[in-house]
């Protein structure tokens, strides 16, 4: 892992809260232990997606909220730092809760617009 670190170290490990640029242009800023990403923080990937919320070795393993670069956010649980489990999807006007699995819809329990009427 190349960047630029801000933070102590405790036993050798990146330990407590912390600042990190990655070389690649990525950043996360929260918690470390033992040299990973180990609760809450938030991690700006350089395509502009961002995923602030619970980490566990070095993803987001919980629950958090993702927000893409087209404007779409999903607030919800989360797996390898995709959508997983129960989740809300808001994109515009829309808003989708449902069932997720790795990042896919996989069944949808409401779909409504900003007005609240649903869709089906």
């Amino acid at each position: 892992m190349n960047g630029v670190f801000q933070g102590q170290f405790k036993k050798g490990f990146l330990s407590g809260k912390v600042i990190i640029n990655f070389q690649f242009g990525d950043k996360y800023v929260g918690e470390y232990k033992d040299s990973a990403m180990t609760g809450y923080g938030s991690y700006s990937f350089n395509d502009g997606t961002k995923i602030t919320g619970y980490f566990e070795n070095g993803v987001c393993n919980k629950y958090g909220k993702k927000l893409y670069p087209d404007g779409r956010i999903y607030v919800g649980e989360f797996r390898n730092d995709l959508e997983n489990g129960k989740g809300v999807l808001i994109w515009g006007d829309r808003k989708i809760s449902g069932i997720w699995q790795d990042a896919q819809l996989v069944q949808e329990l409401i779909h409504q617009t900003v007005s609240g009427k649903q869709d089906g």
